[in-house]
């Protein structure tokens, strides 16, 4: 648990601070599907951490003026029902974004969860248990979920 924002910004960050690095491979680079990676590229790792952080600026939203998401909720239950057949639609989905934009939105989603969290108070964080265990977990446990995706997408050979 985390007594303030400022304490969860800071190892949020960390955590996620590897995952920059796909914004340093190329756009072919990015585009390349790593076996070891469960056939995903750098491009649909960062659309996923996307479409996830876009999710969560609902939640913390909501979270921050009723102490509850709604959204989440039901957000839970739906994935519960269709599982990694929506991370795969979120795949395709974002096969078809320029990765211009990509790399735009990868970075904005990020800074703007991070925006959203860094003015609450500190009651937030020491009286919402929902708020305290959810959004750690849907951060900084995702991205170490990750970790090894990342590393195989970075580490994968590249054409010169």
């Amino acid at each position: 648990m985390y007594s303030d924002a400022q304490e969860f910004l800071v190892a949020e960050r960390a955590a996620w601070e590897p995952y920059c690095a796909l914004a340093s491979l190329t756009d072919e680079q990015l585009s390349q599907p790593i076996a070891t990676a469960h056939n995903w590229s750098g491009r649909d790792l960062m659309g996923h951490f996307i479409v996830w952080h876009e999710k969560y600026l609902i939640f913390v939203d909501e979270l921050r003026a009723h102490g509850r998401s709604e959204s989440k909720v039901a957000d839970d239950a739906y994935y519960e029902e269709r599982g990694e057949a929506l991370n795969d639609e979120y795949v395709a989905e974002f096969a078809a974004i320029p990765l211009a934009e990509l790399r735009e939105r990868f970075d904005t989603t990020f800074e703007s969860l991070r925006v959203r969290v860094a003015p609450l108070p500190a009651a937030v964080w020491q009286h919402n248990v929902d708020f305290n265990e959810f959004l750690p977990d849907v951060t900084i446990g995702h991205y170490a979920g990750h970790t090894q995706d990342l590393a195989a997408i970075l580490a994968a050979p590249r054409s010169t």
